[in-house]
């Protein structure tokens, strides 16, 4: 019988101890879900800050877009203010102050040099310099309407004799040229009366000479035109165009 009470007291106890283990495992499980529980929303607000900061990056790098648009439209305007000031500047350095700086007769010296060294154009740039700061300097003209004549701008040409006229009537050369010139643009009478103003101011002039007997040719004047050929002839021997134009009239005609 006491054996019998020991087996059923070591029974009971195993099962309060079954119980009580039962009774913390539940309070482990508990504890372990509420443990478990902020990870959740410590994902959750993780979460939440990632799609949040790619979005603050993305409206930073719009922000950074906008703002090098705006430094390129202001580098724009800047550069395009720039470009119309270096261009006052060209203006204002190619206005007359400047050119009254410049030497005229070293200038037009310079001007002699190259056409003599066949730098035509050179010397074309150098004389409108030269008129540039003198509009009045005739021999700068002068120099030009050689050259035009020269590249066969024969309307160009005339132009310049002109002005050289308007500022030297009495410029027997200018006036000889512009009779040669009137002749190439096939007007012999314009030609006729600028020979004629030309040896009214310098009779012995032997290419005046010449130009007159050759419109007086055109003029269909051949025997006149042989008198002036002749007078060339006297005062130039060796005159070759006087020559040439006198024997082309004497056989074209039958002159004696």
């Amino acid at each position: 019988m006491i054996t019998k009470k020991s087996s059923s007291k070591s029974a009971g106890s195993k099962a309060v101890r079954k119980a009580v283990i039962k009774a913390e495992t539940k309070v482990a499980r508990q504890k372990t879900a509420t443990k478990k529980v902020p990870p959740k929303h410590s994902t959750a607000k993780h979460s939440v800050v990632k799609k949040s900061t790619p979005k603050q990056s993305t409206t930073k790098h719009s922000t950074t877009k906008q703002s090098t648009a705006q430094k390129s439209i202001v580098s724009k305007k800047t550069r395009t203010k720039k470009v119309h000031t270096r261009v006052a500047k060209k203006t204002t350095v190619g206005s007359a102050p400047v050119y009254k700086k410049l030497n005229l007769a070293a200038t037009l010296s310079q001007a002699l040099k190259l056409y003599q060294q066949a730098r035509y154009q050179d010397a074309y740039y150098t004389c409108e310099l030269i008129i540039g700061a003198k509009p009045n300097q005739a021999e700068a003209l002068q120099l030009m309407a050689s050259i035009a004549t020269r590249n066969k701008n024969f309307s160009l040409a005339l132009k310049l004799y002109q002005r050289v006229l308007v500022i030297e009537p009495n410029n027997f050369s200018a006036h000889n040229n512009c009779g040669v010139l009137w002749r190439l643009l096939k007007d012999p009478a314009a030609a006729l009366a600028h020979c004629e103003s030309a040896l009214r101011l310098q009779a012995n002039y032997p290419e005046a000479l010449n130009n007159m007997g050759v419109a007086l040719i055109d003029l269909a004047r051949p025997q006149e035109a042989a008198t002036y050929f002749k007078k060339a002839l006297t005062l130039k021997p060796n005159y070759a165009d006087a020559k040439a134009n006198l024997e082309r009239v004497t056989k074209a005609f039958q002159l004696q």
